[in-house]
């Protein structure tokens, strides 16, 4: 398992959602870490290892929160596939935290599952979103989103 590196190819140019982007990819190496450096071998590990996937659904949750307020704010053409793309992926990340207690081989499909969100997600649907969200305040002048950073 390989931890995921935060790169230039990621950034949006908003910094709020590339530091919550950051913190995402973060909690998820942390989970890496953990699994790699443990295994899952007793129920200790697997508690832990639970923990850090519901710190991971949490943050993104309130994450795509903020990014659904942004494209709320904006008129976003795209909102509605956008939100179902995020519906999709809490789903999913709460499916892996239930069968993580069943079948450590799961955790190879999160592994899979987070490394295709950031490669698809954020890389084309957020870096899409937020060149049309640039655009939109280049033409009206405007600044639509909340002046608030995530820890």
């Amino acid at each position: 398992m390989n931890k995921i590196e935060f790169t230039d190819d990621l950034l949006t140019g908003n910094q709020n959602l590339d530091n919550q982007h950051r913190k995402l990819i973060s909690i998820y190496n942390e989970f890496v870490s953990f699994v790699s450096e443990h295994g899952l071998n007793t129920s200790d590990t697997y508690s832990e290892s639970h923990n850090i996937l519901n710190k991971l659904i949490t943050y993104t949750q309130i994450h795509f929160e903020y990014e659904e307020d942004l494209m709320t704010q904006m008129g976003y053409d795209d909102i509605s596939n956008h939100k179902q793309l995020h519906a999709d992926i809490v789903e999913k990340l709460s499916d892996y935290c239930i069968e993580i207690f069943n079948d450590k081989s799961v955790v190879a499909d999160i592994v899979d599952f987070f490394e295709n969100w950031v490669l698809n997600h954020i890389k084309k649907s957020d870096v899409e979103f937020m060149r049309a969200y640039q655009n939109k305040e280049k033409i009206t002048g405007s600044t639509f989103h909340k002046n608030y950073m995530l820890q």
